[in-house]
């Protein structure tokens, strides 16, 4: 039995508006009384909300990017005292109407806050949805996504809560690549850049995912009319941006303002960090000495064992990599050769390492050279390159791109950006354990002798 398209509609809006529902109510409650008292009282503490609402009450009674808007009435004699903090312009496509219609900054800050977690769960519900057709997968999805205990962390950060629009531009990207219809660049265009509107720190990273999403399905070299369309859509959604960019630019220079690779480093996750979880959180506890600024990135054990039993199911169903008529595709002699010469390496500088934890810095000479073994992070950095290796060369990775699998990107993907996480310097426990990061600031090596 068919059912009309309206029918389809309906129960789909019914299934949809009931999850969404769901999680409102899950919002309501863990920010309970938070929803009586919408237009008294700030989340968290008086700091950032207080200042992020005083920026949407700026935004709502001048007009964006003006001269007027620029020179902000606060750190008096100052000119341009906006480029001081974020603009929330994103935001503000939302609460400029509710402080139009009557609602004060702090009024609509807190409908904002209270809707980000909702809206965001949805917005991952959705993308799930479009790329499984499962209601379940995406619950679980949208409950990992919106309700995090990463966000707990950043409860007083409205513009790192308010995320929905990366999902958005997701699905966006998966549906072009389906469909081929412009209308999907467009929205994608339209949520990256509201996004990066919101939250200076999405536009950059959210950028990184956004590129390596375009190699993984729509790679120029196999695609190349798509990669152009949507890299266009994208440059087009960035100009806009340009001279927000620039005013920033031209204001913190006047000013000198400017961020040290040490501040960096004091801000960017260790290794740990992903144990490491906000104090407002019931039931699960981290060192307090292990602790660092804004580095609790701990996503949850509900997220892992609901990941490991997914992984768990799917390897248990997993198929041997076949050639197109179905035979086992064989491994070349290269590749082989490849593998085995990483894990060489990795077996090697994993002794090396244990070398120097056993007796401690070590020097001899070779065929008149020096070779010696001072640091930690410079053996085990050839032990996390060479298994980088191995994991890109394996054949599931490779299978996985020919195939522009989605769970392969999403792993890999989540991978990456959890090295970028860890900034210029990589360390465990406050342990350099990584030479030269992926945007480190040291050259790799001695010009006086050979340093393993």
């Amino acid at each position: 039995m068919t059912h009309p398209p309206t029918h389809l509609f309906a129960r789909a809006l019914r299934t949809h508006g009931a999850v969404f529902a769901a999680y409102a109510a899950i919002a309501i409650a863990i920010t309970w009384p938070l929803v009586l008292r919408l237009g008294t009282v700030v989340p968290h503490d008086a700091g950032d909300p207080v200042l992020n609402a005083w920026i949407l009450g700026w935004n709502a009674h001048q007009v964006p990017m003006s001269r007027a808007w620029w020179n902000a009435p606060i750190f008096f004699p100052a000119r341009g005292a906006m480029a001081f903090s974020e603009h929330l312009l994103g935001i503000s496509v939302f609460a400029t109407p509710i402080q139009w219609l009557g609602g004060s900054p702090l009024f609509a800050y807190n409908v904002i806050f209270l809707l980000s977690f909702p809206v965001s769960a949805f917005a991952a519900h959705l993308l799930v949805y479009s790329l499984t057709r499962r209601h379940d997968a995406a619950i679980l999805a949208g409950l990992a996504f919106g309700f995090s205990p990463y966000r707990i962390v950043h409860t007083p950060h409205l513009q790192v809560l308010v995320a929905w629009w990366m999902p958005v531009a997701l699905l966006a990207l998966h549906t072009y690549a389906r469909t081929r219809r412009i209308r999907w660049l467009v929205l994608f265009g339209a949520a990256w850049l509201l996004q990066a509107l919101s939250n200076g720190y999405y536009m950059l990273f959210f950028s990184v995912l956004v590129g390596l999403w375009l190699l993984w399905f729509l790679p120029p070299w196999r695609q190349p009319r798509a990669f152009l369309a949507t890299m266009a859509a994208w440059a087009v959604a960035a100009v806009p941006f340009v001279p927000l960019l620039m005013g920033y630019r031209e204001i913190q220079r006047s000013f000198g303002m400017s961020r040290s690779v040490g501040e960096i480093e004091v801000f960017s996750a260790d290794v740990t960090s992903v144990l490491n979880s906000s104090p407002l959180l019931a039931f699960w506890r981290f060192p307090p000495s292990l602790r660092r600024p804004e580095g609790e990135m701990f996503f949850g054990l509900t997220v892992v064992v609901c990941v490991t039993a997914g992984v768990a199911w799917a390897w248990a169903r997993r198929a041997v990599p076949a050639e197109p008529d179905g035979s086992p595709s064989p491994r070349s002699g290269s590749s082989r050769w490849l593998r085995t010469g990483l894990w060489a390496a990795a077996a090697i500088s994993a002794l090396v390492a244990a070398s120097l934890l056993a007796f401690g810095p070590w020097q001899v000479r070779v065929l008149g050279q020096s070779l010696s073994v001072a640091r930690l992070h410079k053996p085990l950095s050839i032990v996390f390159l060479s298994l980088l290796g191995l994991i890109l060369s394996s054949s599931l990775v490779r299978t996985s791109y020919a195939r522009a699998s989605v769970p392969g990107f999403y792993a890999l993907g989540a991978a990456v950006m959890w090295l970028f996480c860890l900034g210029p310097t990589v360390r465990l426990l406050g342990t350099r354990i990584w030479y030269k990061a992926p945007y480190g600031r040291h050259p790799w090596g001695t010009r006086s002798r050979s340093s393993v």
